[in-house]
């Protein structure tokens, strides 16, 4: 979830004159003009052109490099309560969409340019790309697994830490008190180095 509000923070959300919006309402236009069967569509994502070549922006040389098209769409539309798999057909869509939006905006102005950003763009979802409740609910509960793992070696880390540190100032200590006795017993010899000589 942390890393969806990174997402986001990278965006100045009120820039966006549209938001991007879930319906089924064109998902059978989609199933006629490419035959697919209607009952594996899920659902259609409305995407403005404007988030599109926002995203391909700061995907190609900013601060959304490491993310997929799909993590960025995921940032957005969890509000929603729906979530997609990273899914390499829905980012290559995103992804061809986002530049086609990018390279027509440079032969645009002014009152077209606007609305040519705030044109949208139909993303057919299909329920395999959809993550259920069931699946959501799985990987909460292995992320939370994995943090209580984090947790418990991160103790077990600090702890040896501690041990570690103990030995070491117990290893000054020791190495002190032995500087200690042979300077006491170099002088001791220096000592009778002395009273040799006077023998």
């Amino acid at each position: 979830m942390s890393e969806q509000s990174d997402i986001l923070d990278k965006f100045d959300l009120n820039k966006f004159v549209k938001t991007i919006s879930l319906s089924s309402d064109l998902c059978l236009s989609f199933a006629k003009k490419d035959s697919v069967n209607t009952h594996d569509i899920a659902l259609t994502i409305d995407i403005s052109n404007e988030h599109l070549r926002s995203w391909y922006d700061l995907t190609q040389n900013g601060s959304l490099s490491k993310y997929s098209f799909v993590e960025i769409l995921n940032a957005f539309i969890s509000k929603h309560g729906v979530q997609l798999h990273e899914s390499e057909r829905i980012n290559n869509i995103l992804r061809k969409r986002g530049g086609d939006a990018k390279n027509k905006c440079r032969s645009l102005n002014g009152r077209l340019r606007t609305e040519y950003l705030a044109k949208v763009k139909h993303i057919t979802v299909f329920k395999h790309e959809v993550i259920n409740a069931a699946e959501t609910q799985q990987l909460l509960t292995e992320n939370n697994e994995y943090v209580k793992s984090l947790s418990e070696e991160n103790r077990k880390l600090k702890e040896r830490c501690e041990e570690l540190w103990a030995a070491i100032e117990d290893l000054k200590f020791s190495k002190t008190a032995t500087e200690q006795k042979l300077d006491s017993k170099q002088e001791d010899y220096e000592l009778v180095l002395e009273q040799n000589k006077e023998l």
